[in-house]
Parts: structure tokens; sequence; C-alpha cells
């Protein structure tokens, strides 16, 4: 009899404590356990949901609508607090969970799982705590999120605080009208270190010099003050990545040090850098900027059919009227479109290769004209920067060429000091001409066999609708009628092309003259 007497005692005294577990009272844990890994501990922890849990759940319809958290019990899935849409009203619902005892000093991390009702609707969220029972102090943790995904995803925040008080952990509902379900399915908070996480990174720029772009420089200031607003007094060391992998460490540096931090590039693309700041309390939030830069392999081929890809367009007759990238039935191009009114003064430069000057190299590209009837001109320079007024070198010259079929033209060149070159294509037709398509290009080796035989002397020759010069080096042409009055002139290089009318024309090429029968 005592024994069973004893017994019952024990069970009641078990349901009186699981009742002081589950009341309205503030949850300082509801599990109390280590992380052997990272030494973190357990604060509170929500797993499954019930109805007990909510007794003290405080959920706010801010737009009073009708439509706000619940707890949803599926006979598939396990519990959780859901948000339930509304057809015309967009959210602006809370959801504050149970008290907890926070203290100045020591980093905290919460860990939200969140999913979808559907993939279809983008569901919209923030994470945040509030001051004890006075749910109007908002401080924001995570802000402005956004999810489609029916599978529970992970987000995690570490945060401070700066008094010794109660605090409740919300989410905050904001998904757009008639969307469909969010659903909080747990959430844990643990505590770590003592001390005050460091704030961002300050004043982080990305400095690549045109002279040097495969050199970014990462300037930045390294926090003064937690993310509680309190003096930092030291920092362990101020970590940078590039796209994620980890390229450098500044150990022990100052509150406040201006940092500067050179990475060199293999080639060239799209980088985003992080940097954060970090201390034994844990690590501030991440300043983020991405850049383009780097420089182009050798040799460098690039065919316009792929995107305009890292290629840079300059309007120095500011007239508004400049290259463009062309997607046409042929597959891309970049093309120049003619002013009516100005004179083309257009530049398209190429990324920037390295030239070590032990080679002779050539410019090998694709061109031609729109319309026949207008010659365009269009000059390829060579420079240390990507601007028009820093192009020393000329290496091919089209003056009033006419070819409306693409045709490749290789021009071979020489580089006396070593170092990084930008190509450039000079548009500088006349106004009220029309269009130039550049279909490809490449910088390469030279290769003897890849330029034409050397012409010894002009050759002019009619065909069916047009008239074909062919030149060893720019030539100027002079066409006549037999009545001796002039139908054009140009200047030819290599072989051009001339349309015109079915006739009898004289040709002027340099010192050759010739009668052209055109049919």
């Amino acid at each position: 009899m005592a024994v069973r007497l004893l017994y019952n005692t024990l069970q009641l005294l078990g349901m009186i404590l699981v009742m002081l577990m589950t009341c309205s009272e503030p949850i300082y844990a509801q599990e109390h356990s280590n992380d052997d890994d990272n030494g973190k501990e357990l604060l509170y922890s929500i797993t499954e949901w019930n109805e007990q849990q909510l007794d003290d759940i405080i959920i706010v319809d801010a737009n009073s609508d009708g439509s706000t958290w619940e707890l949803f019990e599926s006979a598939t899935d396990k519990p959780n607090m859901r948000y339930r849409y509304n057809k015309y009203n967009a959210a602006d619902d809370y959801l504050y969970l149970h008290p907890i005892a926070l203290q100045s000093g020591i980093s905290y991390e919460a860990v939200f799982y969140v999913h979808a009702g559907s993939t279809e609707y983008e569901e919209e969220f923030s994470l945040g705590i509030v001051h004890g029972r006075n749910i109007s102090e908002h401080i924001t943790l995570l802000s402005s999120q956004q999810t489609t995904s029916k599978d529970s995803r992970c987000y995690k925040v570490q945060f401070t605080v700066a008094t010794n008080a109660l605090y409740r952990l919300y989410i905050h509902c904001t998904s757009p009208a008639n969307h469909y379900m969010l659903y909080l399915d747990s959430l844990s908070v643990v505590s770590s270190a003592e001390g005050f996480v460091p704030n961002a990174i300050e004043d982080l720029t990305l400095v690549s010099n045109e002279r040097t772009p495969h050199v970014v420089t990462i300037q930045c200031t390294a926090p003064t003050h937690s993310a509680n607003a309190q003096p930092l007094e030291q920092l362990d060391e101020i970590l940078i990545y590039r796209n994620d992998a980890l390229i450098g460490t500044i150990e022990h540096p100052l509150s406040g040090e201006v940092i500067s931090y050179n990475d060199t590039l293999d080639t060239i693309d799209h980088y985003t850098y992080k940097v954060l700041a970090r201390n034994h309390a844990g690590a501030g939030y991440e300043a983020t900027k991405s850049i383009v830069a780097g420089i182009a392999p050798f040799p460098f081929r690039y065919n316009f059919s792929d995107g305009m890809g890292f290629f840079n367009i300059t309007d120095n007759n500011a007239d508004g009227v400049t290259w463009h990238y062309h997607d046409e039935r042929f597959g891309g191009c970049m093309r120049y479109t003619s002013s009516a009114l100005n004179n083309a003064d257009d530049w398209l430069f190429a990324p920037p290769v390295y030239l070590d000057g032990s080679m002779r190299y050539q410019v090998e590209y694709s061109c031609c004209v729109g319309l026949s009837s207008y010659p365009e001109s269009m000059s390829v320079m060579l420079g240390f920067t990507p601007n028009p007024q820093d192009m020393s070198l000329t290496v091919s010259k089209l003056h009033n060429f006419s070819f409306i079929k693409d045709t490749v033209i290789v021009a071979p060149f020489e580089v006396h000091i070593p170092g990084i070159y930008y190509i450039g294509f000079r548009a500088y037709s006349q106004a009220d001409s029309y269009a130039i398509l550049l279909r490809s290009i490449e910088i390469d080796e030279y290769d003897p066999n890849s330029v034409s035989s050397p012409v010894t002397h002009n050759i002019v020759r009619g065909g069916t609708g047009c008239i074909e010069i062919i030149t060893q080096e720019a030539t100027n042409v002079r066409i006549y009628n037999l009545l001796g009055e002039e139908v054009n002139t140009f200047i030819a290089h290599s072989s051009t092309r001339y349309e015109t009318a079915s006739g009898i024309y004289i040709v002027h090429a340099g010192k050759t003259i010739q009668k052209i029968v055109v049919l």
C-alpha cells in the first residue's frame, strides 16, 4: 500500500512539472544541453506544435482581415503554424513566440525552418525580436525574405541584445494578396560565446585599374561597434571571400581601421566579393559587392552569336547613336547604325589581353556593311586603355568599304612593349550612311597562311551586278561611265566588292585603269 501511494505521488509530481514547463510563464528552455561540436547551448526549441503551446503565443492580425496565423494539424504531416492567405488583402500578420530570457554580452543564433504551400506563389516574411510584452518595439533580425519552396528551408540569424530582459521572437508574414500559405515548421535559439558580435564592414569598395584590370583592390573599414551598437574593443580577423571562396584573412585589425587587399585574377568574369569581421563572439553581417574584372585568355576568340560578352562601347561623339548588340536571323552581331546628322565616332572595345612582345600578332575579324549602296568606314586600333585618346596604333583600316557579304579581314601587327592591350573598333562612317555589322574577332599569333597571297598589282574585274577590286593595300578607286562622269570614289582594301547597275565602266584603281563590263 505504501509503495502504491509513493508511486501515485511521483506520478502527480511529474504531471505538475510538465504543466509548469508548458504554462504561460517565460520559457527559459524546453531542452537544456550543450553541443559538443561548437559549444553552443540550446535555450529554446519548438519542433512539434500543439494546442498547449498556443497559451502564451501572441497572434496579431494587423490588417484586421480575419486571415492570420493558426495551428494547422494535418493527417499526414506533423503539426505546424501557418499563415492562411486572404484573397483581397496583402498579409500583415505577426506571430510572437514565447518569452525567452536573454542577456547582453552573449551572442545568440536563431534557426527557423519555413516552407511555402505552393511553388506557384512566392511567400514573403521577415524575422525579428521584441522586448518583453511590448510588441510595438520591433527589432528586425532578417528582413524581406521570399520562398516558394515546398520543402522546409533553414534560415539562420545571429544577434545580441542590449539589456538583460525577456524577449519574444516573431515572424511577420507580408505575402501579397491572393497568395497561398506560409508555414513555420520549427524554431530554436542557441547561445554561444560571451561578447559582442561585430557590426557589418563599412565603406566596401572594389577598384580595378584599366592598366591592371586583372588586379582588384578591395577596400573597406573595420567596424567600430557591435551589432547592438556597443563599442568594440578588439577584432580577431577580417575575412575576404571571392565567389564564396576564402581568399584572404586580415589578422587582428584595429576597430575603424581602413583595410586594403589586392586580389589577382586569372580571367575576365563577373566576381562577387564578401567581407566580414569576426571576434570571439561570432561573425558580423557580410558586406557584398560585385565587379567585372580580369583579362581575356590569349589567344582570344569570340563570336557575337554568343552575345555581347565583356565588350564595352564608347559613344565618343555623344550623339546617342552607337554600337549595339543586334540579334538577327543569321545570328547575333555587333552593329553600328548610322546617325542621320552626325559623322560616326563610335568605339567597340574588346576585353584586354596580355601581349608579351615576343612574337608577331594578328587581328582577324569578320564584318560587312548593311547596304552595299552606302559605303562605311571602320578602323581597328590598339592601346593601353579602352579610351579613344589612348588608341595609338592603327592595325587595320577599311575606308568606304561596301562588301555586303561577311568578309574576314586579317591584319598583322607588332608590339614593342610587353603589357596589357585593348583592341578598339572605331566606326567613322559619314553621316546618313547605313550600318556596319561585326560578326567575330580573334587575336592570335601571326599566321602567314591566314593572310591572302600578296597582290603584286591591282586586279579589277567585272561580274554580275558588281565590280570587284583586289589590292595589296588601301587604294583610291574612281569609277566613271562612258560619258566621263564620275560614278563613285572610295578606298578599296584587300578584296572590295562594289555593286552597281549593268553597263560599261572605266575603273581607276591606283595606277591601274581598266574598262569593265557589268552584266
